[in-house]
């Protein structure tokens, strides 16, 4: 008996320790994480899941056409975040799990390796300096997270346009201001070349959540983008990337798109897009998207049209959709849903 209630003194004893030294909080943005009285360290833990079928109808000629039944897993992610010794020295390591991609550049690390760097903040306003691999500067739409976008399918502008891999992510080195003040901007050197990017936001616009939750008054933002390819030897400026990107939010309508331009190769691409939806009753939201690209060998647009219910935020929400590719040489129609969870 009494080595039980020892026991159980101790064990009491230990869990009083912990809770002086960490407390653990689950914020209103689905955040889960743990972290010291004194704030020097603190990890957290998050995820995404976005399961989704869709169904294709593809016109191939005139007396042929196919359907097809899709289902996929979009995104499987899982996300370390946080701070160690100090506040200002933050990290990031994000896995992948939804593609088996092959990294053809093993400097980059594995393709399940979406993220892994560290962050300093030097100057808590205007001057952050992260290490690693990142998402490399570019347009809004290129750089906004997955899970807080307006369509769970992410535009089809963004593959041709990417300076890098699907993910838009390289290893280097990365000078910023945290992407949330009036005047934002980022500029990078990374293992494929030179990236940059400026942005200006005026109304305490949330320039990288696409949904207007919010509400309020006219918010607005601009920006722009470059791309300068280059393995620092051989081969320089081979490709070009630029982009300029806007954003509008007013009274839960936002809207946000970008031009883009391309040239590889001795040949020019170019490429609009722009989302748009209106929220309702802070829950439902219709939303339009349409995009148009030109280039050699394709010159077509696509129409997306949908339906997002929002049960907690971005955190769960369902969307219903549906499209049409109207490309060089086929049209394609396209119909599905999915459902996002994430942490």
């Amino acid at each position: 008996m009494q080595r039980k209630i020892a026991f159980l003194i101790c064990a009491m004893t230990a869990m009083i320790s912990f809770n002086h030294a960490f407390a653990v909080s689950i914020e209103d943005s689905g955040k889960f994480e743990i972290k010291s009285a004194s704030g020097d360290y603190k990890i957290g833990i998050g995820g995404l899941f976005t399961p989704m079928v869709q169904l294709n109808h593809e016109k191939i000629s005139a007396n042929d056409s196919r359907w097809d039944l899709n289902w996929m897993l979009k995104r499987a992610r899982l996300r370390l975040y946080g701070n160690a010794y100090d506040p200002a020295l933050t990290y990031l390591l994000q896995l992948q799990f939804e593609n088996d991609l092959i990294n053809e550049n093993s400097n980059r690390g594995s393709a399940k390796l979406m993220d892994a760097s560290v962050s300093w903040a030097i100057n808590q306003t205007w001057f952050h300096l992260a290490v690693g691999k990142f998402a490399v500067p570019g347009s809004r739409q290129q750089v906004i997270s997955s899970a807080k976008s307006q369509f769970l399918q992410s535009s089809s502008l963004l593959k041709v346009f990417d300076a890098v891999d699907p993910y838009g992510r390289d290893v280097g080195l990365l000078a910023h201001n945290a992407w949330d003040h009036q005047l934002e901007y980022a500029l990078a050197v990374v293992s494929n070349g030179l990236a940059a990017r400026v942005g200006y936001n005026h109304g305490h616009l949330d320039g990288y959540d696409a949904v207007d939750f919010a509400g309020g008054d006219l918010r607005c933002g601009v920006g722009a983008s470059g791309f300068f390819r280059s393995d620092y030897m051989k081969e320089i400026g081979k490709t070009i990337l630029g982009s300029a990107d806007y954003m509008v939010k007013y009274k839960h309508f936002s809207s946000n798109g970008a031009f883009y331009f391309k040239r590889e190769n001795e040949q020019n691409w170019l490429g609009v897009g722009a989302d748009a939806g209106y929220l309702i009753n802070g829950k439902w939201e219709p939303m339009l998207r349409y995009n148009w690209l030109n280039q050699a060998q394709v010159h077509g647009h696509e129409v997306m049209a949908g339906l997002s219910h929002y049960w907690y935020g971005h955190n769960v929400k369902s969307q219903l959709y549906f499209g049409m590719d109207f490309s060089k040489g086929y049209n394609k129609g396209f119909g599905g849903l999915g459902i996002q969870l994430a942490l």
